[in-house]
């Protein structure tokens, strides 16, 4: 009998004009992946989330560049909900954890090289796109997908009726 405990991973990699996305590895078995985004300056990709029942928790980390991340609480049980957080990042920083209930997004200010781990499985159907209140960040180059993402209301409406327990 042989056991199979070794597995090999092969780069997917999407381009279009923002950069590339590149999933570094993805174990569908174990439900975790690595994926890198190397941005041009002046693109915000963002808001997203998956819905509760494909939860994924993200630990993002800027290897080159600097970057505004952003997160929203999506959480009805937690005191923030709804709350926007943001903050810089540069590659001097180490890993940040984004909980499965944070709605995520950033703003490159440089090329930029951006890596994040993912725990639980990434299905697009469950993806939701939220749009940022500020119609300032949409002046950078922002993906089609994005830009039809629901409203912040809308999302904090739908939220308000969803359990992450």
């Amino acid at each position: 009998m042989q056991m199979k405990i070794l597995k090999s991973f092969s780069e997917r990699r999407f381009e279009d004009s923002r950069g590339q996305n590149v999933i570094k590895f993805e174990d569908l078995d174990s439900e975790i992946s690595l994926k890198q985004s190397n941005t041009k300056e002046g693109v915000f990709r963002g808001l997203h989330i998956q819905l509760p029942d494909f939860p994924q928790t993200k630990y993002i980390n800027v290897l080159k560049g600097e970057i505004t991340d952003f997160v929203v609480s999506l959480d009805k049980s937690r005191d923030d909900f709804g709350k926007i957080y943001s903050y810089k990042m540069n590659s001097s920083g180490g890993f940040i954890k984004v909980p499965p209930f944070f709605a995520h997004g950033f703003l490159t200010h440089s090329q930029t090289i951006f890596q994040y781990v993912c725990l639980g499985k990434y299905k697009e159907s469950k993806e939701i796109t939220i749009l940022y209140p500020s119609k300032e960040l949409y002046k950078n180059q922002v993906s089609q997908k994005d830009l039809l993402g629901i409203k912040m209301d809308q999302a904090l409406e739908m939220f308000s009726k969803i359990s992450w327990r």
